[in-house]
């Protein structure tokens, strides 16, 4: 699967497995999220926030199956959150 990713003006491609599991999270005052399965290669987690994609320990990280945003921007109901693992 491929992904169009655009960020700073610039589309590029993001290379996923046919195996990848897409999953819209949705923002409820908390930063943490239920992933509905845990992912196997945590690192490899694409994290877009409307659009823009979050890097891995330094926006986000995975435990188990919770993804946990670390709050490098404050996140808002009306954000569209999406996960690829």
């Amino acid at each position: 699967m491929k992904v169009l990713v655009l960020n700073a003006g610039i589309i590029s491609e993001s290379e996923l497995s046919a195996n990848s599991n897409y999953q819209l999270l949705e923002f409820s005052g908390s930063n943490n999220f239920s992933l509905l399965q845990t992912p196997t290669e945590p690192q490899k987690v694409q994290l877009f926030i409307n659009g823009n994609k979050a890097a891995f320990g330094t926006d986000f990280v995975i435990d188990g199956s919770t993804l946990i945003w670390l709050g490098t921007f404050n996140l808002e109901n009306s954000d569209i959150i999406e996960a690829y693992y």
